[in-house]
C-alpha cells in the first residue's frame, strides 16, 4: 500500500481596517488601509486593483464619495473572500467669482460661495483668519499675483481649497502726455 502526503494550506481569513473608522473623510484627505490573515493582498478601488503584494498598508488621498475599497488575501492558491468598506467623502462646493481685468492700484473684489468660513491668500500668504466673510478686496496687486482661497465646513471640519488661482490681468494706469504746447489761444485745435 502506497500512501501520500498531502499539505493543506488553509483558506485566509483577512480583515480590512482604515484609518478613519467610520468611513467617513473629507475630501483628499489620506487614507490608510491595513489588512492580516494571508500572505499577500489585492487592495482594489471600484474593483479596480491598485496594489498587491506582500504589504499589509495601502494608503491613498484619492476617495471619492461612495468609493468601495476592497482587499483579497491569497496563501498560495488559497483565496479570502473579499472585505470590504464604502466611504462618505465630505466635499464643499467652492467656487469663486471675480473679473479677470483690473486696472494697476485699483481693488480686485471676489465673492466665494461653498463653505461657512473663508480664508484668502495672495501669492501663498495669508490675508487674515478664517472667517464667515466671503467677499476679498485687495488693492495693490501687480501682474503675475496668485489669489487662492480656502473654506472650511464647520460642521464637518473639513478644509477644502478652491482648486485653482485666480491671476487677475493687472493693466498699467494709461498716462497722457502732450504733444507741443498746453498754452494756447481759444479757437486753436490742440
Amino acid at each position: 500500500m502506497n500512501t501520500i502526503g498531502f499539505t493543506v494550506t488553509p483558506t485566509p481569513t483577512v480583515t480590512l481596517l482604515s484609518s478613519d473608522a467610520d468611513a467617513t473623510i473629507c475630501l483628499d484627505q489620506s487614507v490608510t488601509f491595513t489588512s492580516s490573515g494571508a500572505s499577500t493582498y489585492t487592495f482594489a478601488v471600484n474593483g479596480i486593483p491598485q496594489q498587491n503584494g506582500t504589504s499589509t498598508t495601502y494608503i491613498t488621498p484619492d476617495i471619492t464619495n461612495g468609493d468601495l475599497v476592497t482587499v483579497q488575501g491569497n496563501n498560495n492558491q488559497c483565496v479570502s473572500t473579499i472585505q470590504q468598506i464604502t466611504f462618505v467623502v465630505n466635499a464643499l462646493d467652492l467656487a469663486a467669482s471675480s473679473p479677470s481685468l483690473i486696472c494697476e492700484g485699483s481693488p480686485i473684489n471676489i465673492t466665494a460661495s461653498g463653505a461657512d468660513l473663508y480664508e484668502f491668500f495672495v501669492n501663498g500668504t495669508s490675508q487674515g483668519a478664517p472667517s464667515a466673510t466671503n467677499t476679498f478686496s485687495s488693492g495693490g496687486l501687480t501682474q503675475g499675483d496668485i489669489i487662492t482661497l480656502e473654506g472650511t465646513n464647520t460642521i464637518t471640519g473639513c478644509v477644502q481649497d478652491l482648486g485653482y488661482g485666480i491671476i487677475p490681468t493687472v493693466v498699467p494706469n494709461t498716462t497722457i502726455i502732450p504733444v507741443g504746447s498746453t498754452t494756447f489761444c481759444a479757437g486753436d485745435s490742440v
